[in-house]
C-alpha cells in the first residue's frame, strides 16, 4: 500500500478517535454536572479564598501583617458573607418578583398598545401577538429556578473546598512529579501555574468590578425607587460574569421595568438605563482591560462560541465559567504539537506560550 495512502487513513483514524474523545467528555460533563459542577465551582471559591488571603496578608502595619491562618480566616468569613448575602436575596426577592411579573406584563402590554395607537401601528398581527406569546412568569421562574440550583448543592461544595485546603500543602510537588513524569520536556508545571495565577487574577477581578458594578447599580435604582433594586442588582453582579451578552441582559431587565413601573416613566428609563449603561462601560471596558490586559488571550468569536456550548451543558453556571474554563483549555493545548494549532485558533492574537527546556512562542 502507498505511503501516501497510509498516512492518510492514519489521519483520517486519528480524526475519528479525536471526535469520539470529544463526544465522550461531552457526555460525561452532562451527566456529570451534579459532581463536577459543584467541584468547579469549589475551585472558584478556593481561588477567591487564596487570593484574598494573599491581599489580607500584604497588608501590614508598621512591619507587622496578620498569620496567615488568621487571614485565611477573614477570607473564608468574607467570602461566607457574600455567598451568604446572595443566598438571601434570592429567597427573599424570586417569589415576590414572580407574582409581579403578571401585573408588569400587563402594564408592557398596555404601553405597547398606547404607542401602536399614537404612532398609528398596527401591531395586533406582529408585535403585540409576540408580547402576549411570551410567558415572562415562566421565563423567570426558569431564571429564579437556575439561581437556587447554583445554591442547593453549598454543602458539597463545602466539603470539596474542606479536602481543596487539605491537599493545598502539597499541590505544587504533586504538580512537579505527575508533569515530570508525563511530558518532562514540556515544564507543564508552568503551565499550571500561570493557569491558575492567570484564574486567580481574572476571579478576582471579576468578582471586585461585578460587585463595584451592583452596588452603583443598585445606587441608581435606589434613587428612583425602583421595585426589587436589590435582586436586579443581584442580577447585575452575576451576570457581568457571563461575556458580552451578560451585562446587556442585566442592564435591559431594570431598564424595561422603569417602563412600567412609573406612570411618567421617561425621566426613570433614562436614569437607570443611562447610569447603569455608563456604569457597565466605564468598569467593563475601561477599568477591567487595565487591570488583566490581555493575560486570558481568548478570541472574542471563541468566547461566544463557549458561552453557548458550556450553557448547553452546564445552564447559568457554565456561562458563568467558561471564560476561566477555556483560558485553562487553551493553555493546555499549547504545549502539544497535535493540539497547538487549535489553541492558536481560539486565541485571540494567535500567540500562544510553550514551555519547554527554553521558553518560546508560536
Amino acid at each position: 500500500m502507498p505511503k501516501n495512502t497510509i498516512s492518510v487513513m492514519n489521519q483520517a483514524i486519528a480524526a475519528c478517535l479525536g471526535f469520539l474523545t470529544i463526544c465522550v467528555v461531552v457526555y460525561v460533563l452532562k451527566i456529570g454536572k451534579p459532581v463536577l459542577l459543584p467541584f468547579v465551582v469549589a475551585i472558584c471559591l478556593w481561588y477567591l479564598i487564596n487570593s484574598l488571603e494573599e491581599l489580607i496578608k500584604s497588608i501590614s502595619i508598621k512591619g507587622y501583617s496578620l498569620p496567615t491562618f488568621i487571614c485565611y480566616i477573614i477570607a473564608l468569613c468574607i467570602i461566607t458573607g457574600v455567598v451568604w448575602a446572595i443566598v438571601s436575596i434570592v429567597v427573599s426577592n424570586v417569589s415576590a418578583v414572580v407574582r409581579a411579573v403578571p401585573f408588569y406584563q400587563e402594564k408592557l402590554q398596555y404601553l405597547i398598545d398606547s404607542l401602536a395607537e399614537r404612532f398609528h401601528y398596527n401591531a395586533d398581527a406582529t408585535l403585540k401577538t409576540w408580547i402576549r406569546k411570551i410567558n415572562y412568569s415562566s421565563m423567570l421562574s426558569g431564571l429564579a429556578g437556575a439561581l437556587q440550583d447554583m445554591t442547593k448543592n453549598t454543602f458539597l461544595v463545602l466539603i470539596y473546598i474542606i479536602f481543596l485546603f487539605m491537599e493545598q500543602a502539597n499541590f505544587h510537588r504533586k504538580h512537579e512529579l505527575f508533569f515530570a513524569a508525563v511530558a518532562p520536556e514540556r515544564k507543564l508545571d508552568l503551565v499550571m501555574l500561570e493557569g491558575v495565577t492567570a484564574m486567580r487574577k481574572y476571579l478576582g477581578v471579576k468578582t471586585v468590578a461585578s460587585l463595584v458594578t451592583a452596588l452603583l447599580s443598585y445606587a441608581i435604582m435606589s434613587w428612583v425607587k425602583l421595585d426589587y433594586a436589590a435582586f436586579w442588582a443581584l442580577l447585575i453582579f452575576l451576570f457581568n460574569y457571563i461575556p458580552s451578552i451578560g451585562s446587556i441582559v442585566a442592564t435591559m431587565i431594570p431598564a424595561i421595568l422603569t417602563l412600567v413601573q412609573y406612570e411618567h416613566p421617561l425621566v426613570p428609563f433614562f436614569v437607570v438605563a443611562g447610569g447603569i449603561t455608563a456604569v457597565q462601560f466605564l468598569i467593563g471596558n475601561i477599568l477591567e482591560p487595565r487591570v488583566l490586559g490581555t493575560s486570558l488571550n481568548i478570541s472574542p468569536l471563541v468566547v461566544l462560541l463557549s458561552l453557548a456550548f458550556w450553557g448547553a451543558i452546564w445552564g447559568i453556571a457554565g456561562m458563568l465559567l467558561c471564560v476561566p474554563i477555556m483560558s485553562i483549555i487553551i493553555m493546555l493545548f499549547a504545549q502539544f504539537d497535535a493540539t497547538r494549532p487549535i489553541a492558536i485558533l481560539l486565541s485571540a492574537n494567535g500567540k500562544v506560550r510553550v514551555y519547554k527546556s527554553e521558553e518560546k512562542e508560536s
